[in-house]
C-alpha cells in the first residue's frame, strides 16, 4: 500500500538512479535517511519467509517455479504434498505454510523480477515494523517500475512488441492463479482444504491482495510507458471471500453504506478500494441503516415528499414560489422556463423568464439531488435561504463562462400537474442542459472537498457522492456544455478530461480507476451510445422508474415524445425497437428482463448493480432488434440433448464436452470441457427451465482460453418450422431466451486427472451431462 501514498522528492533522483544501474535490487533500511521513510500502511501483509534470495533470476514465472523446485501443476489441483520433493514426509500444517510462502514469493517477487529482468532481494520490498514483524513494504515500487518506462523509450519496435507481450502474458498467468486460489476460500471448498492442509487457505488469503495491488501497478506502468500501443488493461482481479467479508464488516463499523461498498468493489480495483478506506471518503453516514448492496435508501427520496432543508439549522425562512401560470404558459408555448432573483421593498422574489433562442446561453442549469435539501415541486416553492445561495453562486461564476443571473432548477421549473405540462417539461430537459452556458453541480459531499485537494481526492468525492448515484444527473452531465462542481468555500472546479495524477505515473492506479468512471460524464457525442449509458446506469437509482428510458432516449437524441405515449414494459419495448442497432452482447447482461414475447432477452431496466458491461465500440453493435426478436451472428454451442436448470445444487451445475465444428474455422482445440453454472435468476427446484444451447457475446467470436470464466446466455431452440432460410441457403435459427449462466473452461490437466481434485470430481467420477459444438451461427433470439 505504501506506493499509493509515498511522495517522491523529484529534486533527488538518487534512489531511482541506484535502482536503474544496479543489477540486483536490495536495501539496508537502517542506513536510509529515516525522514524519507514512512510507516506501514494498512492493510498489512506478512512476509511468510520463503527463501527467495536463493532462487536464481528467472526470465519468466514458469522458469521461477522450475528454479525453485516446485511443481505448480500439483498445487493447481490441490495436491500440495506432491508439489515439492521436500514435503513428502512433512506434517500437513508445515506443507500449508511452505506452499503458501512459495506462492507469495512466486507471484509477488517472481512477477516483479520477470517484468524488470533484475534480481530483487527480499529486503527491497520487505521491511520489519517496530515490533520486528516482517511485512511487505512497497515504498520502492516506483523506483524499480520506472525502469520499464526508460527501457521502452530506448527500445526498437520489435523489442517494444516483445516487452508488451511478455508483461501481458505474465500478468494473465498471475490473474489465473489468483482467481484459482481466491476460489478456494469459498466455504464448500475451504472446508476440504482446511481438513487436508490446516491454515493454508488463511495464509493465502493474507498475501493475495498485495499480489493484486502489485499487478495493478505493473498494468498502470505499462499503460503509461507503452504510449501509442494497445495495452491490455487486465481487470476483474479476485480476492478471497474471507478478505472481502472482513473488509465489508470493517467498513460498516466505520459507517460506510452497503451500496457504496459494493459500488467500490465492483467498479474500481483493489488499490482504489483500500486507498478510499484509508482516506475515509464517504457520504454522510446518517440515513444508511436500511441500505442494501442493491440500493442506497438515503438518497432515494420518495416522490411527492418535500425534502427541503435550511442551509443553517437555525434558519426559519419560508419558501419562495415561482409564478405557476407563467411556467405552464411557457411550456405550452414550446419554451423553457428560467428563474432569477430580484428584490422589491427589500423582499426577495422569483421572476420567471422564457428561454430565448436569440440569446441561448444566458443561463446556468443546476444539477443536484433532492436528498441534499433543494428538492421539491414548484407548487411548494424553494426555501429562501437555498434560493439566496443559488443566486450567489450563479452570480459568482467566472464571467468567461457566461450565464448571467438566470438559472434553471427542476424544483422550480418542472410542474407535476397537469400531466401534459409535466411531460412537456421532461421532454425539454435535454434542451435545458444543451443550451445552458454552465451546469453547476451542487452536492453535499463534493462541497466538503477542498479546492487544494489532489485530483484523486477530488475524484473520490465526486464518485462517492449522491449526485453520482441518481439517474437524471447522468443525462444532465452528459449533455452539458460546461460542467462545474461547487467545492468547499463555494469554490468552483470546471470539470476537464485533461487531468493529471498526484501519484507517480507508474503507480497512479487510483487516478485511472476513478477517471475511467468520471470520464463517462463527458463522453464524446460522436461516439456516445447505449454501451456508455449502460455502464453508467448500472450504479444509478431512481424512484421515477417510468422515466428511465425517457432519459436514455433524450441522451441518444431519439423521439422522447413518442415514448411517452406508452407506459411500463411497453415503453421499454418501444425504446429497444426504436434504438434498433444493439451491442451483440446485450443478451448476456445480468438483471431483470422484459416479460414480452420476442423481447425476453431485453433488459427491463439498466439500473441493476452488476459487473457485466456491454461494448461501447460501435463496430461491435452487430445485433438488430425486430418485432419478433433480436437478430445477430453469435458464437453458438448447441447441445445433443435438453438440460433442465435451476439454482439449487442438484441442477445448477453441468459438465459439457464441446468439440469444434467445421463451420467455425476459429476453433483451435479439438475437445474441451465447460462447466456451466445457473445463476440466481434461475428458479429453485422442483421448478426448472429447459435449455439446449449457449451463446457467448464476444463479437469476435473467439474461443475462451483454458481456465477462463465467462458469462453466457442459455437458449432453447424452437421447432425447425419456425426457422428462416435465406436465399443463399443459410438457416437462421429461432431460439427462446432462457437465462444467464456463468461458464468455466476447465484446464486440460484437471479434466484428465482420474481422481478428484480440489475443483473437479475427477474424470473417473464426473458425469457428462451432454455434448456440444462450437459454431458461428445466425440466430433470432426471442
Amino acid at each position: 500500500m505504501e506506493h499509493l501514498f509515498f511522495q517522491i522528492d523529484e529534486n533527488n533522483p538518487s534512489e531511482f538512479l541506484t535502482a536503474y544501474h544496479s543489477e540486483t535490487l536490495s536495501i539496508d533500511w537502517s542506513l536510509c535517511d529515516q525522514r524519507t521513510l514512512m510507516r506501514h500502511i494498512a492493510p498489512l501483509t506478512p512476509w511468510l519467509g520463503f527463501k527467495h534470495d536463493d532462487v536464481p533470476l528467472a526470465q519468466s514465472l514458469s522458469q521461477y517455479s522450475g528454479f525453485s523446485g516446485w511443481k505448480v501443476e500439483k498445487i493447481w489441483i490441490g495436491d500440495l504434498r506432491e508439489a515439492h520433493e521436500g514435503l513428502a514426509l512433512s506434517p500437513a500444517a508445515t506443507i500449508a505454510k511452505h506452499t503458501a510462502s512459495f506462492l507469495q514469493a512466486w507471484l509477488y517477487y517472481g512477477l516483479l523480477e520477470s517484468v524488470l529482468g533484475k534480481k530483487i532481494k527480499i529486503s527491497y520490498m520487505m521491511r520489519p515494523n517496530e515490533n520486528d514483524e516482517e511485512l511487505l513494504y512497497s515504498r520502492n515500487l516506483h523506483f524499480c517500475l520506472r525502469q520499464i518506462v526508460h527501457k521502452w523509450r530506448l527500445a526498437d519496435e520489435a523489442t517494444k512488441r516483445d516487452m508488451n507481450s511478455h508483461i501481458t502474458k505474465e500478468l494473465r498467468l498471475v490473474q489465473t492463479w489468483v482467481s484459482r486460489l481466491a476460489a478456494w476460500s469459498q466455504e464448500s471448498i475451504r472446508t476440504r482444504r482446511d481438513i487436508q492442509y490446516p491454515g493454508f487457505v488463511d495464509l493465502v488469503a493474507q498475501v493475495l491482495p498485495a499480489i493484486v495491488r502489485l499487478a495493478e501497478s505493473i498494468i498502470e506502468t505499462a499503460i503509461y510507458a507503452f504510449k501509442g500501443v494497445v495495452v491490455e488493461n487486465i481487470s476483474g482481479w479476485q480476492i478471497p471471500d474471507s478478505v472481502a467479508v472482513a473488509r465489508r464488516r470493517k467498513m460498516r463499523e466505520a459507517q460506510w453504506c452497503d451500496f457504496q461498498i459494493r459500488l467500490l468493489e465492483e467498479t474500481t480495483n483493489e488499490s482504489t478500494m483500500e486507498w478510499c478506506i484509508n482516506q475515509d471518503i464517504k457520504q454522510d453516514p446518517t440515513g444508511h441503516d436500511d441500505c442494501t448492496p442493491l440500493q442506497c435508501f438515503r438518497n432515494n427520496v420518495p416522490s411527492g415528499t418535500n425534502p427541503q432543508q435550511h442551509r443553517d439549522p437555525g434558519c426559519q425562512c419560508s419558501a419562495l414560489m415561482p409564478d405557476l401560470r407563467e411556467l405552464e404558459r411557457i411550456l405550452l408555448a414550446g419554451g423553457i422556463p428560467l428563474v432569477s432573483v430580484t428584490f422589491r421593498d427589500a423582499k426577495m422574489e422569483l421572476i420567471v423568464h422564457a428561454f430565448s433562442q436569440a440569446d441561448p446561453h444566458n443561463y446556468t442549469a443546476i444539477s443536484h439531488v433532492w436528498v441534499d435539501g433543494m428538492g421539491g415541486l414548484p407548487n411548494q416553492g424553494l426555501l429562501e435561504c437555498q434560493v439566496r445561495w443559488l443566486d450567489k453562486v450563479v452570480t459568482q461564476l467566472p464571467q468567461s463562462t457566461g450565464g448571467g443571473k438566470k438559472f434553471w432548477i427542476d424544483t422550480l421549473c418542472i410542474p407535476r400537474q397537469p400531466k401534459k405540462v409535466y411531460y412537456l417539461a421532461l421532454d425539454r430537459i435535454r434542451d435545458v442542459y444543451i443550451y445552458a452556458s454552465n451546469t453547476l453541480v451542487a452536492d453535499r459531499l463534493i462541497r466538503t472537498c477542498s479546492p487544494e485537494a489532489s485530483t484523486e481526492t477530488l475524484y473520490a468525492h465526486i464518485y462517492m457522492s449522491a449526485w453520482m448515484q441518481r439517474m437524471w444527473t447522468y443525462e444532465e452531465a452528459v449533455l452539458s456544455r460546461n460542467l462545474i462542481f461547487v467545492l468547499k468555500g463555494d469554490n468552483f472546479h470546471p470539470y476537464s478530461l485533461k487531468t493529471h495524477p498526484s501519484m507517480m505515473h507508474t503507480v497512479s492506479v487510483v487516478w485511472r480507476a476513478l477517471a475511467a468512471q468520471l470520464n463517462r460524464l463527458r463522453a464524446k457525442k460522436s461516439h456516445f451510445n447505449i454501451g456508455h449509458i449502460y455502464r453508467a446506469f448500472r450504479w444509478r437509482l431512481t424512484n421515477a422508474t417510468q422515466e428511465e428510458f425517457l432519459s436514455v432516449a433524450g441522451m441518444l437524441d431519439l423521439d422522447t415524445s413518442s415514448l411517452m405515449e406508452a407506459e411500463g414494459d411497453e415503453r421499454t419495448r418501444d425504446f429497444w425497437k426504436m434504438l434498433g442497432n444493439l451491442p451483440l452482447d446485450i443478451p448476456i447482461l445480468d438483471g431483470p428482463k422484459l416479460p414480452i414475447e420476442g423481447f425476453k432477452w431485453a433488459p427491463k431496466t439498466m439500473m441493476y448493480p452488476n459487473k457485466t458491461e456491454i461494448s461501447t465500440d460501435v463496430s461491435d453493435h452487430q445485433a438488430y432488434c425486430y418485432e419478433d426478436g433480436l437478430r445477430g451472428t453469435y458464437m453458438f454451442i448447441p447441445f445433443s440433448q435438453v438440460l433442465n436448470g435451476s439454482r439449487d445444487h442438484t441442477n445448477s451445475i453441468f459438465l459439457i464436452w464441446v468439440t469444434g465444428s467445421k463451420q467455425n474455422t476459429l476453433v483451435s482445440d479439438d475437445r474441451m470441457m465447460l462447466r456451466v453454472y445457473c445463476t440466481e435468476s434461475w428458479p429453485m427446484s422442483p421448478d426448472h427451465m429447459p435449455f439446449d444451447s449457449l451463446i457467448i457475446g464476444d463479437p469476435k467470436r473467439t474461443i475462451p482460453s483454458r481456465g477462463k470464466w465467462f458469462p453466457a446466455a442459455a437458449l432453447l431452440r424452437k421447432p425447425d418450422s419456425e426457422n428462416t432460410v435465406a436465399s443463399n441457403g443459410n438457416v437462421e435459427l429461432k431460439c427462446a431466451y432462457v437465462g444467464r449462466v456463468l461458464v468455466e473452461r476447465l484446464q486440460v490437466g484437471e479434466v484428465l486427472a482420474p481422481e478428484p481434485t480440489v475443483m473437479f470430481e475427477g474424470s473417473g467420477y464426473a458425469r457428462e451431462d451432454t455434448t456440444g459444438q462450437w459454431m458461428s451461427k445466425k440466430l433470432c433470439i426471442t
